[in-house]
């Protein structure tokens, strides 16, 4: 009877993340049988190369990272992978990326679960909590770079994650809940150091805490302990986790921030909004405008309504948002929202690549998002909320599917998606990935033994290194001078078409081509 009773207990305890769950399980089986489809992308070599020289410094002692130009990079998530895949002995370079693509992935779809989990406690809702694990797993731009981007996905899960313990420790105010916060954060910002942010906001909240209960004349040891035990745990994580800040921690950190913080050394021009730019020179709308027409309409539409209700709610009763308080979750969002891209705006920080840098504002963004579709679920419009949402997560669905692999170039309804329009106006597929789908090709319709194509950028010889062992040998790489037979192109740079005679293959993503083949020449037989 009381085993019953312990089952009947447990099952009203789980059932409320079964949806979770399942949803995890199709995002996984899907990444199972797709995650090969996807190209390495343009920086992903020079991304094995920093997990390896803090891998050499910790593993066989080389002192090159003392002088390493990349070392202000975070080791969290880099250090890990080479850990890995020198323990599971991966040497061939193409099973070097599948690996890394379908791990990356994996960290991804664990912190989409633990959105599902932290919406789920936030609004009691399964359905919305199902709402916030496809808000982040359908997002087009993100989704893609969830295999090849080992530079922003891992930051933005561990916001996630970060977030989610937060939850716990707000409500259950132990100090074990903020011991794994001060962890969560720590590593969080050995990833890249923009992770500071959230740290910045709970140790605010924390003194908060502790003023409070100075106020009104309570004990404030345990508010006094909760804070150290946070500043501690998050300080000896992120020292345990990036090697660089193990000699000279301090004036190293510093040094790391002060140097990202402050980048300025990228030569390269970005087209944006029809204008070539300087890399150094972009407006100040380049981020805000980047998030606005590649997030899903109904999405941004929901995350200004729940910015501007949270604001108002605000207003009203300030210190509940600021106070210990379910409320005070929003306040971190917002933080964690408008505080990245106001930073990025003041200090004229140099970014590219659509909005890739800030990709780990997005999940408070959806967060903000779903606080308005609850509000709104318990209005009369409950119905066309919800018929709105399904509305939405069909459409996305379908570009995703039928754009698979290319879900990076998503664009929504805010610009012209007529012939060429995209290609024309905005950077698309600027890391190079398509390209595993041009040797695909060529691979298909051209049995010669040796295949001449212009080595002109990164991206053809990293997807090159991407093919099978016995078809890399069949290409020879070469330079202009030196007549090739096929040239490649992503229009990184140059979205006018090129002057050779014939067009190959193309590759094409809502109206606009995104990657081409030339042949530089007839050859007789071909």
């Amino acid at each position: 009877m009381c085993l019953n009773v312990l089952i009947s207990q447990m099952k009203a305890k789980l059932y409320p993340y079964l949806p979770g769950v399942l949803l995890f399980i199709i995002a996984l089986l899907i990444s199972i049988f797709t995650f090969k489809d996807y190209g390495v992308a343009w920086d992903e070599p020079i991304q094995v190369e920093i997990g390896t020289v803090y891998y050499n410094y910790v593993a066989q002692h080389d002192t090159k990272l003392e002088t390493y130009d990349s070392r202000e990079y975070g080791a969290g998530f880099e250090l890990p992978l080479i850990f890995l895949q020198k323990k599971l002995r991966i040497d061939d370079s193409r099973n070097v990326y599948l690996f890394r693509h379908f791990v990356t992935h994996l960290f991804f779809l664990i912190a989409a679960f633990c959105a599902y989990l932290l919406c789920y406690r936030l609004f009691q809702n399964r359905l919305i909590a199902s709402l916030g694990f496809i808000l982040i797993v359908c997002m087009p731009r993100i989704y893609a770079h969830s295999y090849f981007n080992t530079k922003d996905i891992p930051l933005l899960s561990m916001f996630l994650v970060t977030f989610t313990v937060a939850q716990a420790a707000f409500k259950k105010n132990k100090a074990p809940w903020y011991l794994l916060l001060g962890m969560a954060c720590g590593y969080t910002i050995s990833i890249r150091i923009t992770g500071i942010l959230p740290v910045a906001m709970l140790t605010v909240f924390l003194l908060v805490d502790m003023v409070t209960c100075l106020v009104n004349k309570k004990n404030a040891r345990k508010a006094v302990m909760h804070l150290f035990i946070f500043i501690f745990s998050s300080t000896f994580t992120l020292y345990l986790c990036w090697p660089t800040l193990w000699h000279h921690p301090l004036k190293n950190f510093i040094w790391a921030y002060n140097t990202l913080a402050h980048f300025s050394n990228w030569g390269g021009k970005l087209l944006f909004m029809g204008q070539v730019y300087d890399g150094n020179t972009i407006p100040w709308y380049y981020a805000p405008v980047w998030f606005g027409i590649s997030t899903p309409i109904l999405w941004l539409i929901a995350g200004i309504t729940g910015i501007v209700f949270i604001i108002v709610a605000f207003l009203k009763r300030p210190l509940s948002f600021i106070q210990n308080t379910p409320y005070r979750n929003y306040t971190l969002y917002l933080a964690c929202f408008f505080g990245p891209l106001l930073m990025v705006i003041a200090l004229h920080s140099v970014l590219y690549d659509d909005w890739r840098h800030l990709y780990f504002i997005y999940p408070a963004f959806a967060l903000l998002a779903l606080y308005a579709v609850n509000a709104l679920l318990h209005t009369k419009w409950k119905r066309i909320v919800y018929a709105l949402c399904l509305m939405q997560v069909a459409l996305v669905m379908v570009f995703m599917v039928r754009a698979h692999p290319f879900q990076q170039v998503y664009f929504n309804q805010l610009v012209s998606h007529k012939d060429e329009s995209h290609r024309k106006n905005y950077e698309l597929e600027y890391w190079g990935c398509a390209y595993k789908q041009a040797f695909d090709y060529i691979l298909a319709h051209d049995s010669s033994d040796s295949i001449r194509v212009f080595w002109s950028l990164n991206p053809v010889i990293n997807n090159v290194d991407f093919l099978p062992a016995e078809y890399r040998k069949r290409f020879l790489l070469l330079n202009r001078n030196e007549v090739p037979y096929y040239f490649i192109t992503n229009f990184r740079g140059h979205p006018q078409d090129f002057n050779y005679p014939y067009t190959y293959y193309n590759i094409k993503v809502q109206n606009s081509t995104i990657l081409r083949v030339y042949k530089c020449y007839k050859e007789e037989g071909k």
